[in-house]
């Protein structure tokens, strides 16, 4: 075998390699930017072709984004150069190549999802930026601080402020769980919520000062979710207290 044969099977394997690890990057938000940056190697799938992502990633500016909305990120090469999009348009699985692209685009290729809080500006809040490849474990807490209902029927007791906003996709598995107390002669029951619906399983007690910790765990739906705290007085009068809450989301590798 030649040289030049040698190092044109060298680079063969090289690249079938690559090819077998279609997920060597991470989109993170850093200094205001979406970057798209190598992880575990520099090969990224587009159209079909392997493409190197530079040494020093891929960025996008938030340009044009609108608060309050969700826009996924998609990997592209436009005139032989690399570059990120952002898009309010879903993905779905290629079958050319299994990989997930944008629906109807089989030249961008997913990497991830962000919610913008205001105009035209990336959040610095890892949860609202969510990697579609080699996704990280986030976690976070907060509490509803003094509240109190009066209902036999499950009140949201958090507000916008000490809810916590977070994104998941669909195969994330989403924990939450909580611990606090509330007072109430009759007892008191709270339960975790996602988007203003109670979900899980709900702790109950009577006073003085009974123990509450409700937990949910599984899956939600792709996308931006809210999750807080509901509470009650199953037996009538008024429920007081303050309960602490954290939320995690762990993805596949």
């Amino acid at each position: 075998m030649t040289t030049n044969e040698q190092m044109n099977l060298c680079a063969a394997i090289a690249n079938f390699a690559a090819s077998c690890t279609t997920s060597q990057c991470r989109l993170v938000e850093l200094n205001g930017m979406l970057v798209l940056r190598r992880f575990g190697g520099r090969k990224i799938v587009i159209n079909g072709g392997l493409c190197d992502i530079p040494v020093e990633g891929v960025s996008i500016a938030a340009t044009s984004t609108q608060a309050n909305n969700l826009y996924y990120v998609y990997a592209a090469v436009i005139n032989g150069e690399l570059v990120l999009e952002w898009s309010s348009v879903g993905h779905t699985q290629s079958e050319v190549t299994g990989i997930e692209i944008k629906l109807g685009d089989e030249t961008r290729t997913l990497v991830g999802m962000v919610y913008v809080l205001q105009n035209d500006a990336w959040p610095a809040a890892p949860e609202l930026v969510a990697s579609w490849y080699n996704r990280q474990p986030i976690a976070k807490n907060s509490s509803t601080g003094a509240v109190s209902v009066s209902s036999t029927s499950f009140q949201i007791v958090t507000t916008t402020a000490n809810s916590i906003g977070f994104l998941c996709w669909a195969d994330d598995a989403v924990s939450l769980s909580a611990a606090g107390y509330a007072d109430c002669s009759n007892g008191s029951a709270a339960m975790v919520a996602i988007d203003g619906s109670p979900i899980g399983a709900y702790a109950s007690g009577v006073q003085p000062q009974a123990s509450l910790a409700p937990t949910y765990a599984g899956l939600l739906t792709e996308g931006y979710h809210l999750a807080g705290i509901a509470m009650r007085s199953p037996n009538g009068g008024t429920s007081s207290g303050v309960i602490g809450f954290d939320m995690t989301v762990s993805g596949h590798p």
